[in-house]
């Protein structure tokens, strides 16, 4: 049982280490694929008008078309954009493939972790994911065992809620002006992925969040909400310091709901459901008590 102990904790150690490197590397690359979209976003930039315009969707369409290498042969700027994108696009090819080393080592490590087989067992959920999540953990050894709860392992990724009640209700936690935040972003951003994932390919993770999305639409219809996407929800702006677009900000928020804010809802169930297995699977004596 010690040996065991030691190895988990020397694991997740190494996962720690290879998790910041692997974030790093994500920053960089992601650097370089937003410089490739400024440079592409000049040649669908409209200057008719009072405002100006901008085509993202082709904006992305063709920096996707140059980050992956499959040029469109039709498009009239190809050559142009090329040209002005090449200092970025080979510091981005050398760190996926960076990355892509970094992702087979935390694999091969988080295979050899007690839990691995279960993990295994849960469609979706992905031994890499579970790499993450060690990872962000394992700052001086830590593991699952370190954590006395699942609400504990909870507000550690930032999935707990503030200002709610034994009936419910609350919200995520937000950056906030001059406000401590409480947790590292990036551990949110790791059971993001994993709630993506498991939406994707897990097929009773996946019976879980649609249950979840279901009550989040009927809460919102006894609530007298309205559920609309996103883009069809008024908007007012310049809110901060004016009373009277607060109070029309206030009246909006009364009558409308996201369909983006039920699908995060629905996904922050999902998560927190597979996370506690997760803990319970490495915890099985304190799990009794819970």
């Amino acid at each position: 049982m010690q040996n065991l102990d030691t190895h988990t904790k020397k694991v997740s150690f190494e996962l720690y280490k290879l998790n910041t490197r692997y974030i790093d590397h994500q920053k960089f690359r992601k650097q370089a694929r937003q410089r490739v979209w400024a440079i592409c976003s000049r040649c669908y930039w409209d200057n008719e008008g009072e405002n100006g315009k901008l085509d993202k969707i082709a904006t992305s369409k063709l920096t996707s078309a140059i980050i992956s290498g499959k040029y469109p042969n039709d498009n009239p700027f190809l050559l142009e954009v090329l040209e002005q994108c090449h200092s970025f696009l080979e510091p981005h090819k050398r760190i996926l493939e960076i990355e892509k080393g970094i992702k087979k080592q935390m694999s091969e490590l988080a295979s050899s972790l007690p839990e691995a087989s279960w993990v295994e067992d849960q469609k979706g959920f992905g031994i890499f994911n579970f790499a993450r999540l060690i990872g962000s953990i394992g700052r001086e050894g830590r593991y699952l065992d370190n954590f006395t709860s699942p609400p504990a392992l909870w507000l550690f990724f930032g999935m707990n809620v503030i200002g709610g009640s034994p009936q419910g209700g609350g919200k995520a936690p937000k950056i906030q002006d001059g406000e401590f935040l409480g947790f590292d972003p990036e551990r949110r951003a790791a059971v993001y992925n994993l709630g993506e994932s498991l939406i994707k390919n897990g097929t009773s993770w996946k019976a879980l969040y649609d249950k979840a999305k279901k009550d989040e639409h009927l809460k919102a219809k006894q609530n007298g909400l309205e559920i609309r996407p996103s883009a069809k929800i008024p908007k007012v702006k310049g809110v901060k310091g004016n009373k009277a677009k607060a109070e029309m900000l206030a009246d909006i928020k009364s009558k409308y709901m996201s369909e983006g804010h039920v699908h995060n809802r629905a996904r922050r169930h999902m998560v927190k459901k597979a996370i506690k297995e997760l803990w319970i699977e490495a915890n099985p004596d304190k799990a009794i008590s819970q």
